[in-house]
C-alpha cells in the first residue's frame, strides 16, 4: 500500500468517527429510549413491580379526521388541547364547536436561568374564555424548581391564579430538563421525586386533582414514580399508540394537531373518562 492510500485510509477513518460522534452527542435522552414494542423479547426485565399496568386495549384506539378516539369497556376517552402563550389568541368559541372537550391551560412559569416565577400572559384570557363557551379547564404549571420550598412556592402561585376560575381538571406538574440550559439537571432522582411530591401535596390538600405530567423516559427514570403512585399521570408521547405499560389517565399523543380557532400546531390529548355505563 502506498503512503497516499494509507492516508486516504485514515482521512476516512476519522471522517466516519467524528459522524458517529456527532450524531451521539445530537441523540437525546428519550430517543435512545427503545420502544416497547420493539422488545417484545425482554419486556418483562423492564417492568417495575410497584406499579399497576393500565388495562387499556390499543385495538380500539381509532382516528377520524386526524383526531383519536377511544372507546371500550367502561372507558371512553375525551379529547382536549394544552396550550400556553405560543398558541396566540385563541378562538375559543370555534374550539368548542370542534367537539374538543377540555383544555389545560398553562398558568405560568418558572425561568430557566432567572429562577422567577411569571404568569402566562394568555391565561387570564385562554381560562375566561374556555370557561364561558363550556369547556372544562385544568391547568399546568412548568417548574425548574431546585427544593421543595420551591416547589412549594409554585404550588402557593398556582393557587392564588387559579382561585377565581372554575378548574374541573387537573393542576398538573411539568418539571422538564431543557436541554443545553437548565436549572434541575443537576439533581438527583430521589431530589426530583421529593419536588414532585412537594408541589403535589401542596395542590392536594386544598382539594384540587393533581396530576404529573412527564415522557416514559421521565416517568420511568428520571423520578421514583413507586413513591408517587398515588397521582394521576400525563402521558407524553408521540406514536400511533402509547408504549408505556403502567397505568396513566391522559395522553399527549401529539405536539402538532390542527384544531379551528388556533392557529399553527397544537398538543391533543385522550383523557380516560370511566362510563358509568358500558356503550
Amino acid at each position: 500500500m502506498t503512503k497516499k492510500s494509507k492516508m486516504h485510509l485514515v482521512i476516512i477513518g476519522l471522517s466516519m468517527y467524528m459522524c458517529g460522534t456527532i450524531f451521539s452527542l445530537s441523540y437525546s435522552p428519550e430517543e435512545q429510549v427503545i420502544p416497547m414494542k420493539y422488545k417484545d423479547e425482554t419486556i418483562e426485565n423492564q417492568y417495575i413491580d410497584e406499579l399497576p399496568l393500565h388495562s387499556y386495549d390499543w385495538t380500539y384506539l381509532e382516528e377520524h379526521n386526524d383526531k383519536k378516539q377511544y372507546n371500550y369497556s367502561n372507558i371512553k376517552a375525551k379529547l382536549g388541547i394544552d396550550v400556553s402563550k405560543y398558541q396566540g389568541e385563541i378562538d375559543w368559541k370555534q374550539v368548542k364547536d370542534e367537539n374538543i372537550d377540555f383544555a389545560i391551560l398553562r398558568v405560568g412559569y418558572r425561568g430557566y436561568e432567572t429562577g422567577n416565577i411569571k404568569e402566562d400572559p394568555t391565561f387570564t384570557y385562554n381560562v375566561t374564555s374556555a370557561n364561558k363557551v363550556g369547556l372544562d379547564v385544568g391547568v399546568y404549571f412548568f417548574s425548574q424548581a431546585i427544593s421543595p420550598e420551591e416547589a412549594k412556592e409554585e404550588a402557593a402561585f398556582v393557587l392564588q391564579q387559579i382561585k377565581k376560575h372554575d378548574v374541573t381538571y387537573p393542576v398538573v406538574f411539568d418539571l422538564e430538563f431543557i436541554e443545553g440550559n437548565d436549572r434541575i439537571s443537576h439533581l438527583t432522582k430521589d431530589e426530583i421525586t421529593e419536588i414532585t411530591k412537594a408541589f403535589c401535596e401542596e395542590i392536594e390538600q386544598v382539594g384540587y386533582q393533581v396530576m404529573i405530567y412527564g415522557n416514559r423516559h421521565w416517568l420511568q427514570d428520571v423520578i421514583e414514580l413507586g413513591d408517587l403512585s398515588t397521582y394521576d399521570i400525563w402521558l407524553a408521547e408521540y406514536r400511533e399508540e402509547p408504549s408505556y405499560p403502567y397505568e396513566f389517565k391522559m395522553w399527549q399523543y401529539t405536539d402538532n394537531g390542527s384544531v379551528a380557532g388556533i392557529s399553527g400546531g397544537v398538543d391533543m390529548n385522550l383523557w380516560f373518562d370511566e362510563i358509568s355505563e358500558v356503550q
